[in-house]
């Protein structure tokens, strides 16, 4: 394993434990909003967020190990990001959920202000890839994402 493939791995062995603490928080804090009464809403758009997330994983795993040096802009840009990401998620830690849920009066605790995920989530698809060097990833993953944030925000109504 040479140097560059092993910064890689690095570098996206600390997206994915990331994720996967996310993942876990979630679980959790969804599991403490159910048993408060909450009903989970939504449920098919976090699946295809989901399914989004996994994806863009796995093609950047796959195409990443053939990129050539990391970008040291970019990957700097994505280390302040995660960072970033962690302290907000780490300030709503005990609230926070990537599912939507909302209580019997209609009042729904989830916010675009009190979530890391929505604009934090969109600048990562944009902004990991290119570190790598796969502009093309970036722009699609984050018009993906970007489509999917707005459906989730409520920016696009559900189909009828």
């Amino acid at each position: 394993m040479d140097e560059t493939t092993s910064l890689h791995a690095v570098a996206l062995g600390a997206i994915l434990l990331a994720r996967l603490a996310e993942a876990w928080i979630s679980r959790v804090n969804g599991e403490r909003a159910a048993a408060a009464g909450a009903v989970e809403v939504e449920h098919e758009l976090h699946a295809w967020t989901q399914i989004f997330h996994a994806c863009w994983m796995g093609v950047l795993v796959v195409l990443a190990d053939r990129a050539a040096a990391l970008d040291p802009t970019w990957t700097v840009a994505g280390a302040l990001l995660l960072m970033s990401r962690a302290s907000a998620l780490w300030r709503v830690r005990r609230s926070w959920t990537l599912r939507r849920f909302e209580t019997t009066d209609n009042a729904d605790p989830w916010t675009r202000l009190r979530d890391p995920d929505g604009g934090s989530m969109l600048a990562e698809v944009l902004i990991l890839p290119l570190a790598f060097g796969l502009a093309w990833l970036s722009a699609a993953g984050a018009l993906a994402y970007a489509l999917l944030c707005a459906r989730r925000c409520g920016f696009m109504a559900p189909r009828a």
